[in-house]
C-alpha cells in the first residue's frame, strides 16, 4: 500500500503502539495494523537516534519529520496516545482533533484506554 501525502491521514496510536484510530479507509484492517505500528516504531527509533536526548514517557512532545513538501508531524500526549499526521505542506488541527478525541472518545463511559476508537462520534476528518 502507498500512503498519498495528496490528501491528508491521520494516525492515532496507543502507547505500546496498537492502532487507535485510522483515516486510511481504502486500507484492509491488517495493513492499517502494519502502518500504524510502523510509525510508532519509527517516532520511537527517531526519539532516540535524531535528537540524542530521550524523553520520559511522562512529557507530552511534538516531533515533525519533512520529505519535500510532505510531512509527517506527531503530538504524543501524557497518556502515551500519539496522533500522526501525513501531511502536505499545511499545518495540522492538533488542537481541534485532540480535543474532538477528548470529548468524544475518552469521555465516553464505555471507552478503556488503548483500545480502538469505535465512537460514532469521532470524526476528526471534519477539521481537515
Amino acid at each position: 500500500m502507498v500512503i498519498s501525502f495528496a490528501q491528508k491521514n491521520l494516525v492515532i496510536t496507543n502507547k505500546s503502539g496498537g492502532l487507535i484510530y485510522s483515516s486510511l479507509t481504502d486500507a484492509d484492517p491488517n495493513e492499517m495494523l502494519i502502518i500504524g505500528s510502523t510509525l510508532h516504531t519509527l517516532l520511537e527509533i527517531l526519539e532516540h537516534i535524531c535528537e540524542g536526548q530521550s524523553l520520559s514517557n511522562a512529557q507530552a512532545y511534538n516531533k515533525t519529520v519533512e520529505y519535500g513538501q510532505s510531512k509527517i508531524i506527531t503530538f504524543r500526549t501524557l497518556t502515551g496516545y500519539s496522533f500522526i499526521f501525513l501531511w502536505d505542506s499545511t499545518d495540522p488541527p492538533f488542537n481541534s482533533v485532540y480535543l474532538h478525541f477528548c470529548e468524544t472518545v475518552l469521555q465516553n463511559y464505555s471507552y478503556r484506554l488503548g483500545m480502538p476508537a469505535r465512537s460514532k462520534r469521532f470524526c476528526p476528518e471534519q477539521y481537515f
